[in-house]
């Protein structure tokens, strides 16, 4: 039987006594009852009203010897088969696991990757941050780990996916803490993250997996029938993938090509457009992110209990709003995190959010995104590509107001050539917003989180006029619902990345692409997964479909 149980923060005992005692209060006495916890969270919905929060425990209540579900047990490769190896195309969470789980049955694969190992990927983003020296292969995006390797490491996914359990049990093999099986909340931080991410890949490669770093997919070789090949059902048969190039001219052969390239993949979704590949545009959002001190965030959720000894965990929201058809929403929000410019090209300026483990850091963000849909890209390049063209517009127009900002400052003409310093980064108080006005030249602005610099922005020369307005009326609606919400912030943009903006399209049981035999479209990039727990069991989906 599953019970849910409310625990208040001033309990004393220790939560196993405190559980034990629980048992022994509420269940007949002579029977040996165990629990198990299934999940927990923490209520502060009304703590700014008054009610103090509390911790929800989720518990299966059992008798001892009854058959529970119990965590995987240890890795145990093995290498019986003798079948080619698959090639992965992206080593993120959908490409890591998917080559996990083919490694634990027997199955060796060849992983592809366009940027660098974890360690040197990490250089690479410092020199960008510090000295704005930007590799377009290796950089917030791409490399090993994927874009979620510079976040927060939330965990947090409400897919009800069979592979689930596989993945948390796997990120504690590989240094997790155990409690990511049940905390609804989970978040592993950036910081543990690429440590649990760099002992995977050391993993696999030890035990045969080949990893090729700073290798990037260029073409696919296909295999194309002729014009009158018939299938069995008298349907002309589909082009077969068998294998891929790289920018070196390198040909590389498998009959199963795993696509986990990630939503920011632009040159593999052009590559596959020319291919005819099925796929179709998919919403997603854009918008900025509001940043204020962590602080500040904890006394506006928590109330009276912002400083509670026991209340250790930073303030965390989410909001929604909406405006007839369109949703506006907070997302990714990172307590005691920072803003990281995120570009993965040299004349766009885009933006993410990320934390570490602890979540200490003076301030919290979050995104503002506006969703936005085929209607509103309208035909820039035509089919399904229309959102990254969307996308890079405004990416590009962040980057030229930085340019033209410098040229300003130093008197020079907007072209000059600039010195090596950090990503510029559009910014603008939430009241210039607001008062639809600029930020004064001459007006300091708060300090920021950024690596990068920050300089004062009219939003309205970068975003579409629809989300400025849509960003607009949500604030003035949640500082109403939450007052003081839309004061000491600062709005950075732009952010566009929040997920992919094509859906490559797969059979639902073989996860085979429906226009190209042997490929299989997978994770985030391909549209089938949003984070990176829903990324890496869709990674396994993809490995068990071709196991069958």
């Amino acid at each position: 039987m599953v019970k849910t149980i409310k625990i208040d923060l001033d309990f004393r005992e220790s939560l196993e006594d405190y559980l034990a005692a629980y048992l022994k209060q509420n269940y007949p006495p002579g029977n040996n009852y165990d629990y198990q916890i299934l999940s927990q969270s923490l209520d502060a919905r009304n703590a700014r009203n008054g009610r103090p929060p509390h911790v929800l425990y989720s518990l299966k209540i059992f008798e001892k010897g009854e058959d529970i579900q119990c965590p995987l047990g240890p890795l145990a490769p093995t290498h019986k088969h003798d079948y080619p190896p698959p090639i992965i195309i992206g080593a993120g969470p959908a490409g890591i696991f998917a080559a996990l789980y083919l490694l634990e049955h027997g199955v060796k694969s060849i992983l592809i990757e366009r940027g660098e190992c974890v360690q040197q990927r990490l250089l690479s983003m410092v020199a960008y941050w510090k000295r704005g020296e930007l590799k377009p292969d290796s950089n917030v995006e791409y490399g090993a780990g994927g874009a979620g390797l510079f976040s927060d490491g939330k965990l947090f996914t409400r897919i009800k996916s069979p592979f689930l359990p596989y993945v948390l049990q796997r990120l504690v093999d590989f240094g997790a803490p155990p409690a990511i099986r049940y905390l609804r909340e989970a978040q592993l931080g950036s910081n543990r993250m690429r440590k649990i991410i760099s002992q995977l890949l050391d993993y696999l490669s030890i035990n045969g997996v080949i990893i090729r770093y700073n290798t990037r997919v260029t073409k696919f070789l296909i295999d194309r029938p002729q014009k009158n090949s018939l299938n069995v059902n008298g349907q002309q048969v589909a082009p077969q993938v068998i294998g891929v190039e790289s920018q070196s001219g390198e040909r590389i052969y498998s009959p199963h090509i795993i696509l986990a390239s990630g939503h920011s993949a632009r040159e593999i979704y052009h590559t596959l457009h020319a291919e005819k590949v099925a796929m179709r545009a998919k919403p997603f959002a854009v918008g900025v992110r509001i940043e204020h001190p962590r602080k500040y965030i904890d006394q506006l959720f928590y109330g009276n209990w912002a400083s509670h000894p026991k209340l250790n965990e930073p303030a965390a929201y989410r909001l929604k709003s909406q405006q007839g058809q369109r949703a506006i929403y907070t997302f990714c929000m990172c307590p005691g995190g920072v803003v990281l410019p995120a570009a993965t090209e040299i004349d766009g300026l885009v933006i993410n959010g990320m934390s570490n483990q602890g979540r200490n850091g003076y301030w919290s963000n979050s995104a503002i995104v506006v969703s936005v849909d085929e209607n509103d890209f309208g035909t820039a390049v035509g089919g399904p590509l229309d959102g990254i063209a969307f996308q890079q517009a405004i990416e590009c127009r962040a980057y030229e107001a930085g340019i033209n900002a410098q040229g300003k400052k130093s008197g020079g003409p907007p072209c000059l050539t600039l010195p090596r310093l950090a990503p510029l980064v559009p910014a603008c108080t939430v009241e210039s917003l607001l008062r639809q006005r600029k930020h004064s030249q001459h007006s300091l602005l708060p300090h920021s989180s950024t690596p990068g610099r920050i300089f004062t922005s009219d939003f309205s020369e970068i975003l579409p006029a629809f989300i400025c307005d849509a960003i607009r009326d949500a604030l003035l609606e949640w500082d109403r619902q939450i007052p003081g919400f839309a004061t000491k912030a600062l709005l950075l943009a732009p952010e566009t990345r929040t997920s992919s903006p094509v859906t490559i399209e797969r059979d639902p049981t073989s996860c085979e692409s429906i226009s190209h035999r042997g490929l299989y479209p997978c994770g985030e990039g391909a549209g089938h997964a949003g984070g990176i727990t829903s990324a890496a069991t869709d990674g396994i989906k993809v490995a068990s479909a071709i196991l069958k």
